[in-house]
């Protein structure tokens, strides 16, 4: 069993205001990076999500054919709208990591993780 001390509490309410000073958007930006830190190394035990490895690309494809948006476009400014909503479908309904979902987007990890951020505070 883990003791768990007032000063261990403080700690943890210090290293999650950084991240947010909400301590709920924090856990939540903490549990994905936790997620994608694990990717390489974990088992495909989670839930089971709608949107699989083996469907990712049609189903990305299907979204922004609905939105009159093609693949080679989403890296526009004049799309951000339809990517950061695409991202956030993504990170909902499938077990990607951020990274999973930069490499099938085709989209710089980084700007990813801006985008997915912004969304967060929307």
């Amino acid at each position: 069993m883990i003791s768990i001390t007032w000063s261990r509490i403080t700690d943890i309410e210090e290293i999650l205001s950084i991240i947010s000073n909400s301590q709920k958007k924090a856990l939540k930006e903490l549990e994905r990076f936790n997620h994608e830190l694990a990717e390489e190394t974990s088992l495909d035990v989670g839930e089971e999500k709608e949107i699989n490895q083996s469907n990712v690309h049609d189903d990305s494809n299907r979204y922004l054919a609905e939105k009159g948006v093609g693949m080679n476009n989403l890296k526009g400014v004049a799309n951000k709208s339809v990517r950061e909503k695409l991202i956030k479908l993504l990170i909902e309904k499938s077990n990607l990591s951020l990274k999973g979902i930069a490499a099938t987007l085709d989209l710089n990890r980084e700007i990813l993780k801006i985008d997915n951020i912004l969304t967060l505070y929307q």
